[in-house]
């Protein structure tokens, strides 16, 4: 029995040691060899996370922005996967036009004229949804210089600036008034000069 139990003792040894000689012939023909396993558990939602943590990892690669300029105010660019046409061209002698066009229909047009700019935004053939924005400036006499910007969202903004609003007893005044839908700003500015070359200047804002 115990010389039975020897010689299987004996033939798995030959086997475990040809098992190992075998083993060190691959790696050393083949390098080391490296098994990863995974698995996942749970329920089927979770799969949602696992995907967008793959996703995350996938490679980004940014483009440098292309344009290409035709000549005629027309330029094509691609930036950042979006193509894009801008047009730029003159209506007149002091009247210019510009359109910019996206391909998700998304567009930007402006009008500019001597001292006034209109901008209208949109989206699609369809002026529904479409929001607008105008300035305007100059100088009026009596007045002083105007500006004015006013868009659709009924948001404005008004000033009114004069430096000359006259003299009295020697003191010259300025001022500046702002109205906007928050309600109106004014500022006042006595300046006098005194003898030995002194200045006074007294400003008032309410």
């Amino acid at each position: 029995m115990v010389r039975h139990q020897s010689c299987r003792g004996r033939r798995a040894a030959r086997c475990l040691a040809a098992s190992g000689v075998a083993f060190l012939a691959v790696q050393h023909l083949t390098g080391p060899t490296y098994v990863i396993k995974s698995s996942w558990e749970g329920e089927p939602d979770s799969l949602k996370d696992y995907v967008g943590i793959v996703k995350g990892l996938e490679p980004s690669i940014a483009l440098p922005a292309l344009s290409f300029e035709r000549g005629d105010g027309l330029t094509l660019s691609v930036d950042q996967g979006h193509f894009a046409a801008n047009y730029k061209g003159q209506l007149g002698k002091d009247t210019s036009l510009g359109v910019i066009i996206n391909d998700e229909q998304a567009w930007t047009a402006a009008l500019e004229s001597g001292d006034g700019k209109l901008k209208v935004r949109g989206q699609g053939p369809s002026l529904d949804g479409a929001s607008w924005e105008a300035w305007h400036s100059g100088s009026a006499d009596g007045v002083g210089d105007v500006s004015l910007y006013f868009n659709s969202s009924k948001d404005y903004k008004l000033s009114i600036a004069n430096d000359d609003l006259g003299e009295i007893a020697g003191t010259s005044f300025s001022g500046k008034l702002t109205a906007e839908p928050a309600g109106m700003v004014g500022h006042l500015e006595a300046r006098r000069s005194l003898p030995g070359n002194v200045d006074v200047k007294f400003t008032h804002e309410n």
